[in-house]
């Protein structure tokens, strides 16, 4: 058969219409059955190019036909035509999916077969067809008439088929580029300049062998993203594919797109987690690479509002703004655009989702999202994203395009991208709740255990690594030696997030000898007492926070409470025990003798004790001091209210809580989602006493169940209310015995310490890598601290480590405390009531006890100091190291971090005088000299700004060892 015709029928009536619409098999089959028709061989027989035809109206003339019928067409075709068509001697290529089984089909039928035309010549005839499709679509969704003259563009590719027929390798390039340049200048008809392609290829574990490498045979740039820990398994397992990747960034013709070791949950880490991680990932791709990637991406979800700030000031050029699996995050109005952190820096990313390469719609629909582009981008770009080996064979047709010209986007790496494209005009900012993670809802279906306790662990131990590395710096620069110190644990830490449980007897063994350290550098060397029988001179109380810190001790080491005591607040002696309330320097420490002169009784008359128990007499059972009121239900166990002393009404309120899964609505009712019609459980107390009772501390502890709407018993609980004098933190002590299992779905079925507040136009503010956020997400992560402000009054939810909660209405929240899957079965929480430093109240909350008992005084003339001191209580000293040259300690380095979001002056002042001061990156690269005063280090901070600064000693000797507190 000599085939006199070549057509594909479509259902639609002109190429305005044409289906790109289609997923899947449909979309497979329609771009195999475009593009089969243009094998040369079945050109050259007919003498033309391709056409296409109504499926409604298909030809009467048959005869040496070649018919493509994909499958969006074959239920419009008329009954019985294609056994007809057959019947009269036309080649019907009928439902076919598979290209090159199409080829093979219709070939088998033509005179003379493919007539030794090379397999390579082919494709690039398939792909012309190709690119003539999406062309001509492009033109029409750029709303222009087509200006190609199809008798010319017809001829030349006839032309070029002989010549393929003939094996005429010259005339085939010759007339080939003459195809794709007709093509280019339709295009540049209403587009003139470039457009781009970036083809990004997602690397994991299991796919750096063979498939891997195949990615660098395509004749276009390519770019690779891949985390620290895929590379280290690659120079391992698979050096091969390593130096393949090296030698083709070294040609240029690969883009590095990456940043970190692990992808680790970075909306649930500390700042200085995030750092960390940056950092170790840049050390392993420098280390296997020889370079750092300039453009950071990842595969996992875990952006956040201050990634901007970071990366720019660890000298990433641009970064990619999209997630590639579950979770949300917000899509930029433009491709390219300039990503504005919550501070004001910025960075340029690419801020849409990436196409799926690995789908044939994605290239079936190519020219609308091309056209898209061009109408609305400034710098017109078509990201596709795919595994290796897993990319559509549409994506090979784009690169054998992309040989003869850009019609359809020129491919770049991201390096080339970044530095040639126009800069945006315009800066966008994301805020925190257009972010939603997948974690918790991935955690349970995975079964990974733990999913909740996990982060508290993780949280606990990081909180006191960090005081660990602080307290060992305090001690070195007191020292001026590194002799003893200990290397922080929290980059080991900071590996193992989901699961610390190894690392944390070797925290807390880290803390106890960085606070014998501390304490020894104070005491002048002497030794330290050891258990609490041990005989001790005095307690040494030690902050390694940046603000005063107020502490309460219970031991029977002291026999007395301290007389006239500047650092004590408060005191008493209850059955032996001693109960004092003292507050601590910033960066500093108070000493308290234990025995001697300076030590008082306590008075003949008692003050008011914190718990109190009227209820044979009004029913109350309470926790006071000075400051607010808190009163527990005695029928439920519940924290009833809190009442401050200078405002009316109940400021807050706290019960526990397992949450019922709503009942199916009956068939034929409105629908309503079934989380927001779930059901609560009730608090029956069995018991509500008062454990501890003096003028300084008390504590409440109620015992009972959680009851169902049904009366069903649903858990045991034991919740337990403590209260210091001056203090403003009530905490929560809970333990639940669950007896019903949460169902598998996280968000829809748990237990949990539900909250809530009268005031419904109270504002929201949680903290995301201990910067503070406001907040309407129904659910959110907030593992440190929750605010609820009203504009008059502020109460704080210290959440200690429990990442995730969700909120109700208006004036109520739910902190989550067990899912399925999670097996801990004792949680801590803190409400704090206007609390003057919120996120370094939250910090400290988490450290543990930071008491040395000492056989000697301290050294210092004072038995109150602080060594470093801020004078802004929103700005949070993230890291505290010493500086060293040439193994000697000449000064220090801190990382400050604006909390609150507004403008901030601080002040940094020292034990010693600081001789100069300046500001760097992240990379150590000088950003400017600091203003100094007096010996003080003085600094402007933008909202949410992280600012590193190296001081230097002045080289004369210290007035003092310490700075007396005030």
């Amino acid at each position: 058969m000599r085939y006199q015709e070549i057509a594909i029928l479509l259902p639609c009536h002109s190429l305005e219409d044409f289906p790109v619409h289609h997923e899947g098999d449909e979309a497979q089959g329609l771009l195999a059955g475009w593009s089969a028709m243009w094998h040369p061989a079945f050109i050259a027989a007919a003498g033309k190019i391709p056409t296409w035809m109504r499926v409604e109206d298909p030809p009467e003339e048959l005869g040496d036909r070649l018919l493509v019928i994909p499958t969006v067409s074959a239920d419009q075709v008329p009954t019985g035509f294609v056994q007809r068509a057959r019947r009269e001697g036309a080649c019907v290529l009928h439902r076919q999916l598979d290209r090159d089984e199409m080829v093979e089909s219709a070939l088998s039928q033509l005179d003379g077969g493919a007539g030794g035309v090379e397999a390579e010549v082919a494709k690039d005839f398939l792909a012309l067809g190709y690119c003539y499709l999406q062309i001509e679509l492009l033109t029409r969704q750029m709303r222009y008439s087509s200006n190609l003259d199809e008798l010319h563009f017809s001829a030349i590719v006839v032309e070029a088929a002989e010549a393929a027929m003939q094996g005429d390798a010259v005339a085939i390039n010759e007339k080939l580029a003459a195809c794709f340049d007709l093509l280019a200048e339709e295009r540049d008809h209403y587009y003139s300049v470039d457009a781009f392609v970036l083809d990004l290829t997602l690397v994991a574990r299991t796919t750096i062998g063979e498939t891997f490498r195949d990615q660098f045979n395509a004749a276009c740039p390519v770019n690779v993203m891949l985390s620290g820990e895929v590379l280290t398994r690659m120079a391992t397992q698979q050096p091969e594919s390593l130096k393949t990747l090296r030698a083709a960034l070294d040609a240029s013709r690969c883009g590095l797109i990456g940043g970190e070791e692990l992808e680790r949950p970075l909306p649930l880490l500390p700042s200085e987690a995030v750092l960390g991680e940056l950092r170790r990932g840049m050390e392993v791709f420098q280390r296997h690479l020889g370079r750092t990637p300039r453009v950071y991406g990842r595969h996992r979800f875990g952006l956040t509002p201050g990634l901007p700030q970071v990366l720019s000031r660890l000298g990433f050029a641009g970064a990619c703004h999209a997630t590639f699996e579950d979770g949300r995050v917000p899509e930029g109005s433009q491709v390219k655009l300039r990503w504005e952190g919550s501070d004001g820096s910025s960075i340029d990313a690419i801020g849409k989702a990436p196409l799926d390469a690995s789908r044939p719609e994605t290239f079936l629909n190519l020219a609308a999202r091309l056209g898209e582009s061009m109408d609305t981008d400034h710098v017109a770009t078509l990201v596709l994203a795919h595994w290796p080996g897993r990319a559509s064979p549409w994506l090979g047709d784009l690169h054998r395009i992309n040989r003869f010209g850009n019609m359809l986007g020129r491919f770049v790496t991201v390096d080339e991208y970044f530095n040639d494209t126009d800069v945006p005009g315009y800066l966008e900012r994301f805020e925190a709740d257009q972010y939603r993670s997948p974690y918790l809802q991935q955690a349970v279906m995975a079964r990974r255990p733990d999913p909740i306790s996990s982060a508290v662990r993780y949280w606990r131990s990081r909180a006191t690594a960090t005081a660990a590395e602080s307290l060992d710096t305090l001690a070195s620069l007191i020292r001026s030696d590194l002799e003893g110190a200990t290397p922080s644990l929290g980059p080991q830490l900071d590996q193992v997030v989901d699961d610390v449980r190894p690392l944390e007897e070797t925290t807390r063994s880290a803390h106890r000898t960085a606070l014998r350290r501390f304490a020894q550098s104070l005491t002048g060397g002497e030794s330290l007492a050891g258990d609490e029988g041990d005989a001790a001179a005095g307690g040494l109380l030690a902050n390694p926070s940046g603000m005063v810190r107020r502490i309460g001790i219970r031991s029977t080491r002291f026999h007395g409470v301290p007389a006239e005591h500047k650092a004590v607040y408060a005191g008493a002696v209850t059955d032996g025990e001693t109960q004092l309330v003292v507050d601590v320097p910033p960066m500093g420490y108070v000493w308290l003798p234990t025995a001697g002169e300076t030590l008082r009784k306590p008075a003949r008359r008692r003050a008011e004790t914190v718990a109190i128990d009227t209820r044979e007499k009004d029913g109350v059972i309470a926790l006071r001091n000075e400051f607010f009121e808190v009163l527990v239900n005695p029928r439920t166990g519940s924290l009833q209210s809190i009442h401050d002393y200078a405002s009316r009404g109940n400021q807050f309120s706290q019960q526990l809580a397992y949450k019922l899964p709503g009942q199916r609505r009956p068939a034929g009712s409105a629908w309503m989602d079934p989380v927001e019609s779930a059901v609560y459980s009730s608090m029956i107390a069995d018991e509500v006493r008062v454990t501890a009772s003096s003028e300084v501390f008390g504590e409440i502890t109620a015992r009972g169940s959680l009851v169902a709407p049904d009366g069903r018993r649903l858990a045991g609980f034991c919740q337990s209310y403590r209260l210091w004098r001056g203090g403003r933190v009530v905490e929560l002590e809970i333990e639940l015995d669950p007896e019903q299992e949460p169902r598998a779905d996280p968000w829809g079925s748990y237990y949990c310490a539900r909250f809530a507040w009268a005031d419904e136009g109270a504002d929201l503010y949680r903290t995301i890598n201990d910067v503070r956020h406001k907040s309407e997400a129904v659910r959110f992560e907030s593992p440190q601290l929750i605010e609820v402000d009203n504009g008059e009054r502020r109460v704080a939810i210290l959440t200690a480590g429990l990442p995730y909660h969700r909120r109700h209405g208006l004036r109520m929240l739910d902190s989550l405390l067990i899912t399925r899957g999670e097996t801990a079965r004792r949680f801590r929480l803190g409400i704090g009531v206007e609390l003057p430093h919120a996120i370094h109240a939250a910090t400290t909350f988490q450290q543990p006890e930071m008491v040395a008992w000492t056989g000697t005084p301290t050294a210092a003339s004072d038995s109150a100091a602080w060594l470093f001191q801020l004078d802004n209580r929103n700005v949070l000293p993230t890291s505290w190291s010493p500086w060293i040259e040439e193994g000697q300690i000449v000064g220090f380095r801190v990382r400050l971090l604006e909390t609150a979001g507004r403008p901030a002056r601080v002040q940094v002042k020292g034990f010693r005088d600081v001789a100069v001061a300046r500001q760097v990156d992240f990379c150590e690269q000088g950003l400017g000299d600091c203003r100094l005063e007096n010996g003080a280090i003085c600094l402007q901070l933008t909202g949410h700004e992280w600012a590193e600064l190296e001081a230097r000693w002045d080289t004369a000797p210290p007035h003092s060892e310490a700075a007396p507190a005030s």
